[in-house]
């Protein structure tokens, strides 16, 4: 800091000190004084002309900081396990001064990030009222806060091929664009069991934000009854065309009045019935491609179309009734002993007729 004084006589001198310290004394109207040491300072100060006249005593106070004050920032919420937000966070500066510096003038104020994206980053500064200054910078904000879209598969048909059902497979995907996958389940899961009947399917998807979605298609596994009434839809547009059609429709809904226990069980003493009005709708709709290959009838392609399509119902309708009927004897306890020779028999003779029906159909 520096000191000026003037008088008519001229000034002699001029004397300061520093916070009651030893007095320095410089010849002539100015003075220069160094002071470096961080805090408050009290300087004291007069000056004397060439008369010995001094001037009235003076002080003056001198505050010295050169420490920047600390900054800091933090983030709320923080991310998850997997470092990621699914909602805005919030950055606050906070900034700090040393004990018995200049205090804090400014600093940044709290930001909300909002926008979705990996990594971003805020800054903040400050600086205390000496000029001193400071930076922080909060990174890592990674947010989230889409929905995985999931691509379900469309609704299944599928046959039964057991009294369990069928063992239905089917893909799904999903697209987590922004923080990534966690999981995709499926809830039966591909490649399970479906019993008989419809079953909904529910897809869910969690990302590593913690969004979710779920998604649902259905499965639809037909019995016996299923096959043979669908054979029946396929046929019923076309039964003005032929007359064969029309008894053919007819056969395969006799085939559904008695002897199902349920849709892949038959009852033993009815069962039968339903072979045989099965074979006889065949035996029609066999006679229909015949004649739309010879072109009598009138039979349209749409209808042999339909018609092909029905025998392959119906044939593997009655295919499922056999197969279960003859698991549900290899599985039965043979009560009287000296009949197990027949039923084993019974059973294998039933297997070869099943596996010749098997090699016909897969021969056309």
């Amino acid at each position: 800091m520096s000191f000026t004084a003037t008088d008519g006589t001229g000034v002699k001198e001029i004397v300061y000190s520093v916070n009651g310290g030893t007095d320095v004394v410089t010849s002539g109207a100015s003075a220069n004084a160094v002071i470096s040491d961080e805090g408050v300072h009290n300087v004291s100060y007069f000056a004397t002309d060439n008369a010995g006249n001094s001037s009235t005593p003076a002080s003056v106070s001198v505050k010295i900081d050169k420490t920047a004050p600390v900054m800091s920032g933090s983030r709320s919420p923080g991310g998850n396990t997997y470092g990621w937000n699914n909602t805005p966070v919030l950055v606050t500066f906070v900034c700090n001064d040393e004990v018995g510096g200049s205090g804090v003038d400014s600093v940044t104020d709290p930001v909300t990030v909002s926008a979705e994206g990996e990594n971003q980053s805020e800054d903040g500064n400050c600086t205390d009222k000496a000029g001193n200054g400071d930076s922080a910078t909060v990174g890592s904000i990674s947010i989230d806060n889409t929905d995985p879209v999931i691509t379900a598969p469309v609704n299944q048909v599928v046959n039964a091929t057991s009294a369990a059902g069928a063992v239905v497979s089917f893909n799904v995907s999903a697209d987590f664009t922004i923080s990534g996958s966690v999981s995709l389940d499926s809830s039966p899961a591909d490649g399970s069991t479906f019993a008989v009947g419809d079953t909904t399917v529910t897809h869910t998807a969690v990302d590593q934000a913690g969004n979710s979605s779920s998604s649902t298609h259905q499965v639809t596994v037909l019995g016996a009854q299923g096959l043979s009434a669908r054979a029946v839809a396929a046929l019923t547009p076309f039964d003005g065309e032929s007359k064969k059609i029309d008894k053919a429709i007819k056969e395969i809904n006799k085939s559904m009045e008695k002897g199902f226990i349920d849709e892949t069980h038959l009852d033993p003493k009815e069962g039968k019935k339903v072979f045989d009005h099965g074979k006889r709708a065949v035996k029609e709709l066999q006679h229909v491609l015949k004649d739309e290959a010879k072109g009598k009838d009138n039979v349209s392609s749409a209808a042999a179309a339909a018609a092909r399509q029905a025998i392959g119902d119906v044939v593997t309708a009655d295919r499922l009734l056999a197969r279960v009927q003859i698991e549900t004897a290899q599985g039965a306890t043979v009560v009287d002993p000296k009949n197990q020779a027949k039923v084993t028999k019974e059973i294998a003779k039933a297997l070869t007729v099943l596996a010749k029906g098997d090699d016909k159909r897969s021969s056309g």
